[in-house]
């Protein structure tokens, strides 16, 4: 039997010039990691610097190993990341990164937004 499928979804939700608003869901494994880091890839080079995910929907495959979560989300220098609801497999990869702000509730997040 083959291995159960892995699906990522991206959304787009809300844009300004320098910041595009994401809803991320599905599970994060080795495959879909590639995906996440393409599409947020895509989003820093149209000029959006602060990336507002939300990952409230999204979880971790098993064996989803600290060094594959951190290549997900590797923007390089420019890209800051606001991280809403992360798993916490994710905030433990990331917790010492300073390109990024948590956020536990949407509503925070959204006030910095605005």
């Amino acid at each position: 039997m083959p291995p159960p499928t892995v699906i990522i979804r991206v959304r787009d939700l809300a844009q300004t010039p320098s910041h595009a608003w994401l809803a991320v869901s599905g599970t994060l494994g080795a495959d879909t990691g590639r995906r996440l880091r393409h599409e947020l890839g895509a989003r820093i080079d149209r000029g959006h610097h602060e990336l507002y995910l939300d990952l409230r929907e999204l979880s971790c495959a098993d064996g989803m190993t600290v060094e594959a979560v951190r290549e997900a989300f590797a923007l390089g220098a420019t890209g800051r990341l606001h991280l809403i609801g992360a798993p916490e497999r994710i905030r433990a990869a990331l917790d010492q990164d300073p390109r990024i702000t948590w956020h536990a509730e949407v509503a925070a997040a959204w006030a910095e937004w605005a």
